[in-house]
């Protein structure tokens, strides 16, 4: 009995360290930090009518940011180890003016890299950058890059995936409202004041496998305490008649 116990607990950490793992951020293979080679730059699309001044779109291994600028340049980084700064590798890098006009092609549209950060320059202030990048599975972590005071933010997770059950997800900063649209769930921040973003989510499908585990074992644990319970019990029958034994 101990032994099936011990089983199906060690059963229920593998999925949790497994299925339900929430990946941090790492060096070679990091989502945020690598190129994204083998997709066409032409075929990314961006929501350029988003009324939210960042929006951030992860799918199954990337994600599209699209941010209004105030200023003619946005510095992209990540924290890597030892917290150090490292710059995020982007493409598909659009610029929108305010007059609906999208770039991808121009002189003074220009993405360059140290061994700090990333700076996209895009030829006017008052318009609209937008780019791609690996995303990490399930978890997003990102400063926030708009300089402006409390913008809005909104982050809208792949399909088939959520964020209700705190245990196996978080929301950073808190006060954010999530909402679901189209089967994906939305979080938004109609004033972002945190320096940085952190989102952790589980698949659904995962939740369903968690249950079952879990629910099998409290089917053994039921079972074994009920064990336990009986042979106390006879324990304490054959005890109290070695005690009447005695006696006599």
């Amino acid at each position: 009995m101990k032994r099936t116990l011990a089983l199906v607990i060690v059963a229920l950490l593998a999925v949790s360290a497994g299925c339900l793992s929430l990946a941090n951020a790492g060096d070679e293979g990091d989502g945020v930090a690598q190129l994204l080679g083998g997709e066409k730059q032409s075929n990314v699309t961006y929501d350029w009518e988003t009324d939210a001044d960042a929006t951030i779109t992860i799918g199954a291994d990337t994600y599209r940011s699209v941010y209004k600028l105030e200023t003619t340049s946005i510095e992209l980084y990540y924290r890597g180890e030892i917290d150090r700064r490292q710059p995020v590798s982007v493409e598909a890098v659009r610029y929108r003016y305010s007059n609906g006009t999208v770039i991808s092609d121009h002189p003074k549209l220009t993405t360059e890299s140290d061994d700090d950060v990333t700076t996209i320059t895009v030829p006017e202030a008052n318009g609209t950058v937008a780019f791609q990048a690996r995303s990490h599975r399930k978890e997003f972590i990102a400063p926030v890059y708009l300089g402006r005071e409390k913008p809005s933010y909104e982050v809208i997770l792949p399909p088939d995936t959520d964020v209700s059950i705190p245990v196996v997800s978080s929301i950073h900063p808190q006060g954010a409202t999530t909402t679901t649209e189209d089967g994906r769930v939305h979080i938004r921040w109609d004033e972002m004041t945190a320096n940085s973003i952190a989102i952790k989510w589980y698949l659904t499908r995962d939740l369903y496998l968690f249950a079952g585990i879990l629910g099998a074992v409290t089917v053994v644990g039921s079972v074994g305490m009920a064990y336990y319970v009986i042979t106390l019990r006879k324990l304490r029958e054959q005890r109290e008649q070695m005690e009447v034994d005695s006696v006599e």
